[in-house]
């Protein structure tokens, strides 16, 4: 189901570029009194087979990563109503051309749906210039970044070192670095940046290394599949809210440097050697609201250990069934 998943962004471009064809070239042979049936007919079953592939791997791929729920919910059910609309478009031909309209419409929405939950919802100012001035100062606070392990001293213990509160954007020189050696930079919410390393493919511990000058400003960090991570510095993103660390090195000694991240949200364990050994510096993040552990060794036991601690934590084991929406509630963006 994982690999049918990551066949999405495949699938994804046949039906957006069949069903525009189609649509297009409906309108165009409507208003031109042109004969383009059989292009149209043929564009539209392709595109609805493959809109249809594009809504099964979606909801398998929806089911092997996080994303915000209320974006997910969107763009779910704008993909099923534009495959249900080529269907639609396909079989009442006299009233296509008014459902081609409206399937353009639909097309782009689910596009710009999708868009959101992969570049976050300021994906239209990638630009480096914007990107920056989207930026919120971060709140001022004091980075506490802790020294190398050292021996228990009986005299004295050594301070933690305190660096004075960044509360400026970073430098657009930084992000221009840290984009040109494949680091994929947008804005994440109000106050921060989301960065995904999932392109950096050779000389990844001195690109996350060099990567810490940026640490400060990080509210969502993406290191799935990476097999050579120095978890000490994970210590310096003190503002992550949204940690990714799916099939990486991850070991239950290296949980010593993630319990310290206090803002942490929702962490992806999937694939890890992390086990029950590691429960007691997982269950110190007590902010955690969801977490993905399916294909570690976590217990079923030390998991609802870790529930009975933390009742608000949502635990993602991979036992999924397809949601339907709730029609109880108001359907709000």
């Amino acid at each position: 189901m994982e690999r049918l998943g990551h066949l999405h962004p495949l699938m994804i471009h046949f039906p957006i570029g069949l069903l525009l064809v189609a649509s297009f070239l409906n309108i165009y042979a409507h208003f031109a009194n042109k004969d383009f049936d059989q292009v149209i007919h043929i564009s539209l079953w392709l595109g609805f087979l493959f809109s249809l592939l594009a809504c099964v791997s979606g909801w398998f791929l929806s089911n092997y990563t996080e994303q915000a729920s209320n974006p997910l919910f969107w763009h779910q059910w704008s993909g099923i109503m534009t495959c249900l609309l080529s269907g639609i478009a396909l079989r009442f031909q006299k009233w296509r051309l008014y459902f081609s309209f409206i399937l353009i419409g639909s097309v782009c929405l689910t596009g710009h749906l999708g868009s959101v939950l992969t570049y976050g919802d300021n994906y239209f100012s990638l630009a480096q210039k914007k990107v920056v001035a989207l930026l919120a100062p971060i709140q001022a606070k004091s980075l506490v970044l802790p020294r190398e392990p050292q021996p228990v001293s009986s005299r004295s213990l050594a301070p933690p070192i305190v660096v004075p509160p960044r509360i400026d954007a970073p430098n657009p020189s930084l992000l221009q670095e840290f984009q040109a050696r494949q680091i994929s930079l947008v804005a994440h919410g109000d106050h921060g940046l989301s960065a995904n390393f999932v392109m950096v493919k050779n000389d990844f511990s001195v690109v996350f290394r060099d990567f810490q000058k940026l640490a400060p400003w990080v509210t969502q960090l993406k290191l799935a599949n990476q097999k050579n991570i120095d978890f000490s510095l994970m210590s310096q993103f003190t503002h992550v809210e949204d940690l990714d660390l799916s099939k990486t090195n991850l070991a239950n000694a290296d949980l010593i440097y993630i319990r310290t991240l206090n803002n942490l949200q929702r962490l992806n364990l999937h694939g890890t050697k992390v086990s029950d050994e590691g429960l007691a510096s997982l269950m110190a993040l007590k902010h955690l609201k969801k977490v993905y552990v399916w294909q570690s060794s976590l217990s079923p036991q030390a998991l609802e250990k870790w529930k009975q601690a933390n009742p608000g934590l949502v635990i993602e084991n991979g036992n999924f069934s397809f949601a339907k929406p709730d029609t109880s509630k108001p359907l709000t963006r």
